[in-house]
């Protein structure tokens, strides 16, 4: 399952199962064209290069390996990507005081879906709402695209983020994370691994044994 902890181990594994995913999603998925003409409206960037930034609700900390890092973080990663150049910044969020924050740090070179509802408090908008409505996954499609038309995106763990990593295979993504975090997932991902395979082992062994069994007999 693309989702949660399996996300983070499946963006740390390289672009091979994006690759997969894209090809199915070419094959067998199709936009309808008022959506596209849609982000085309809003996606009217000349601007090079473009950073997408999703930025996730706090409500979405435990599916992530760790807590969502503050705007800032976002923020300076975006300019050290950046490298003084001037960019557009294309944001995705449920979040709608963030909005005003990264307009602050970027000003108009910042894109955001228009109309969008956002949450404003400390419930997630989907959860307090409740309703599933078809315009909620319209608009989460828009964001979805937008992101997936930029040459980088910085992240967390989010099943957009993973439909955006197969959407645009050649899309760059930086997970929001410090070296210390990376390195304790990293850490985290080698023990699981281990500890995997030595129950594979075990539960392998008396069927091995077996087998010598009737190979003796």
């Amino acid at each position: 399952m693309p989702t949660g902890d399996f996300a983070y181990d499946m963006y740390k594994s390289g672009r091979q199962w994006r690759d997969r995913y894209g090809a199915a999603a070419q094959k067998y998925i199709k936009v309808r064209p008022e959506i596209v003409a849609e982000v085309n409206r809003i996606f009217d960037v000349t601007t090079r290069p473009m950073i997408g930034i999703h930025y996730r609700h706090p409500g979405h900390n435990y599916e992530c390996p760790n807590p969502i890092p503050p705007v800032s973080e976002f923020v300076r990663r975006a300019r050290k990507i950046a490298r003084g150049r001037e960019v557009a910044v294309v944001l995705a969020t449920d979040v709608e005081n963030v909005v005003d924050e990264f307009r602050a740090a970027f000003g108009a070179n910042l894109v955001v879906q228009p109309g969008v509802q956002r949450s404003t408090n400390d419930a997630q908008r989907h959860e307090r709402t409740g309703d599933g409505s078809l315009e909620d996954a319209r608009q989460v499609l828009v964001d979805a695209l937008m992101l997936a038309r930029c040459d980088v995106v910085i992240h967390v763990t989010s099943n957009i983020v993973t439909a955006v990593g197969y959407l645009n295979p050649a899309l760059r993504m930086v997970y929001c994370e410090t070296a210390l975090e990376a390195w304790g997932n990293w850490a985290t991902r080698e023990g699981k691994a281990v500890l995997d395979s030595t129950h594979l082992a075990a539960t392998r062994m008396p069927s091995i044994v077996s087998i010598f069994d009737r190979l003796r007999n």
